[in-house]
């Protein structure tokens, strides 16, 4: 009787694994959206660093934090989009700048010079 008790248990046990291994990999972002963010980021970035950017000069990197950084991106509930993190870091003398917001000023300026990137960006109060 233990036996036929124990076989249920690990029917169940891995039954239980299965449905939550099928849950995370449902949650987590696709090889192809993954593919897309870092292209789109890329993109940002090579924009950033083209000829003729104010912000060139400070050698613009970006790369991702988080949940991107660490491969654990998952898609929030009720969304089609995902929630993605992302630093942009320049190379700033210092002092160069009375105020960090004069850089994100700058930013913002070259970003809006771009057709798609004008259309979709929102500055946020933080």
């Amino acid at each position: 009787m233990a036996t036929a008790k124990l076989g249920t248990w690990d029917n169940r046990y891995g039954q239980m694994n299965e449905l939550l291994r099928s849950i995370c990999e449902e949650l987590q972002v696709s090889p192809t959206a993954y593919d897309q963010a870092t292209d789109r980021y890329t993109a940002v970035c090579n924009w950033l660093e083209a000829e003729g950017s104010a912000v060139a000069v400070f050698n613009p990197t970006i790369y991702p934090q988080g949940s991107m950084k660490i491969g654990t991106t998952v898609k929030p509930f009720g969304r089609d989009e995902y929630d993605l993190d992302f630093v942009c870091e320049f190379r700033v003398p210092v002092n160069m700048f009375q105020s960090p917001l004069q850089l994100l000023k700058l930013l913002e300026s070259r970003l809006r010079e771009h057709e798609i990137y004008r259309s979709i960006l929102e500055m946020k109060n933080r």
